[in-house]
């Protein structure tokens, strides 16, 4: 037992020993011997004082006579002096390993200095005492070793680009062997990883690279988007104008097609009124020429008519056609009074005579004096003009159609030698107004010739 007892004071006086000698070196190698003493210090032990203290975060390992007697916690407590001694003070705070740098050799054959820093606790003050000789120092070497063989399945780029798996396997190599030791892992932290000069000068060359080729990777993406916007925007545009022309177009197609419509509507109503006009016309006329008198009018208005027909013939040609009746003029009058239920079959050569009276009064105003007195003289009374009378009633014998008499000849002249002279239009309402009296008188002529066949008589007619 005397010399364990005496272990602890023989550390003291080796540790102010080496303190002195470090005190009297250079500074050099003051700083040297800093960088290597990377563990806490072990053992710590203190006199005995009978009446000890135990400050927080401290635990104090007594021994009797060599021989462990308990661990004594925050307080204070009394100790039999030459007998009880603190043989170790166990800091039970959480403490830092720093690793010193290291040459490891990856898996693809590059060397690097790994160094770290490793957190560690004592939760276990007994084993920390007895189970090793320097617990903190066994932690830090067999980090390296762990470190080494972690860095060694890797490549350069995965323990650059996966420290935390790293770190986590490191650390898990330790926790197993420092539990032996009273002590826990916390964490393991790689602070640096040096690849050799050639080694980081070819990293550098290629992280440039690298970075150049993401900087032209760079602008011919956000190139390649710039047209692509550009050209998105111009076919934008484009089926917004294709789609303003259609547009257009189609408003102008409406607006033809409401046009036609409305023009087509207005010419419906139009004729459907003018049907309906003539519609009622015609029902005026109808209900007009239901009686005796309506006949007789509208026989007057169907001379008057093909007279002013006549008339306008004449003003633009000196040659009038007055056909017999299979002619095309006096035979289309004479029948269309015989369709008409007898309304012209009594004009006959009154009817002629008007006509030619009329045209002649019209060539006559248009021409002059000398010039109707001419037409009158060559367009005398003829065969031509006699018209056969067509009606319900029997038919006439052709000798029964009465040539001009004398006194019809005088007034023939008569009148013609008032056209002659007529040079205003009072000249040629005289005549039309004569014109209308023989157009009566041939009704007259008409209507008692039918009443004559109708009697009977003896002879055949």
């Amino acid at each position: 037992h005397t010399p364990r007892a005496a272990a602890p004071m023989i550390s003291r006086r080796l540790a102010s020993s080496a303190r002195q000698a470090l005190s009297l070196a250079p500074a050099g190698a003051r700083a040297l011997s800093a960088a290597r003493v990377t563990t806490p210090r072990w053992p710590r032990s203190k006199l005995n004082t009978v009446l000890n203290i135990v400050p927080q975060g401290s635990v104090h390992c007594v021994e009797r006579l060599g021989r462990f007697a308990g661990m004594r916690e925050a307080g204070w407590y009394l100790a039999v002096p030459f007998i009880d001694s603190v043989a170790y003070v166990i800091d039970t705070r959480e403490q830092t390993i720093q690793i010193e740098p290291s040459v490891c050799v990856t898996q693809d054959n590059v060397s690097v200095h790994l160094d770290g820093v490793v957190f560690v606790q004592v939760v276990d003050p007994y084993k920390a005492a007895y189970g090793a000789t320097e617990p903190f120092k066994a932690v830090a070497q067999h980090a390296q070793s762990v470190m080494r063989t972690a860095i060694g399945q890797r490549t350069l780029d995965e323990a650059f680009h996966d420290r935390v798996r790293l770190n986590q396997d490191i650390q898990t190599g330790i926790a197993s062997s420092a539990e032996n030791w009273g002590l826990v892992v916390k964490r393991y932290e790689v602070l640096e990883i040096q690849p050799d000069f050639a080694v980081a000068k070819a990293m550098d060359l290629q992280a440039t690279a690298e970075r150049r080729r993401r900087e032209k990777v760079t602008t011919a993406e956000a190139e390649k988007r710039a047209a692509v916007l550009e050209a998105e925007g111009a076919a934008e545009a484009t089926e917004r104008a294709a789609e303003a022309d259609k547009r257009s177009v189609v408003l102008q197609a409406e607006a033809q097609a409401e046009s036609v419509r409305l023009a087509a509507h207005a010419a419906r109503e139009s004729v459907v009124l003018a049907a309906q006009a003539e519609a009622e016309a015609l029902a005026s006329v109808g209900q007009v020429l239901s009686g005796d008198d309506g006949v007789k009018a509208a026989g007057v208005q169907l001379a008057r008519d093909y007279m002013r027909m006549m008339g306008e013939g004449m003003s633009k040609s000196n040659t009038l056609m007055i056909g017999g009746p299979g002619s095309s003029a006096g035979g289309g009058t004479a029948g269309a009074g015989a369709g008409g239920g007898g309304i012209l079959g009594g004009f006959d050569e009154a009817l002629a005579r008007a006509v030619v009276l009329a045209a002649t009064a019209s060539k006559a105003i248009g021409e002059g004096p000398s010039a109707a007195a001419s037409s009158a003289r060559r367009e005398g009374p003829s065969p031509e003009a006699a018209v056969a009378p067509r009606g319900s009633g029997p038919t006439l014998a052709p000798k029964q159609a009465a040539r001009p008499t004398a006194s019809d000849r005088v007034a023939d002249q008569r009148r013609r030698a008032r056209i002659s002279s007529a040079a205003d239009s009072d000249a040629m309402d005289q005549v039309l107004r004569d014109a209308r009296q023989e157009v009566d008188n041939a009704m007259k002529a008409k209507e008692a010739a039918i009443s004559r066949a109708a009697r009977p008589s003896g002879k055949s007619a």
